[in-house]
């Protein structure tokens, strides 16, 4: 689980295009704020946005 996370968080930082495709909004809000205090967003939608 752990390994997803950080996949998770490697495209989510680098890239997001599969924050942008779930949550555009959240992610133009702010995408290194979500990613800096967003670990528990990871950990319960990091699979499904990944999916």
């Amino acid at each position: 689980m752990a390994v997803n996370i950080e996949r998770d968080f490697a495209g989510g930082v680098t890239g997001g295009s599969n924050n942008a495709a779930s949550g555009g909004s959240s992610s133009v809000s702010g995408g290194a704020l979500r990613s800096a205090s967003g670990l528990n967003d990871w950990a319960a939608g990091g699979q499904s946005e990944d999916n």
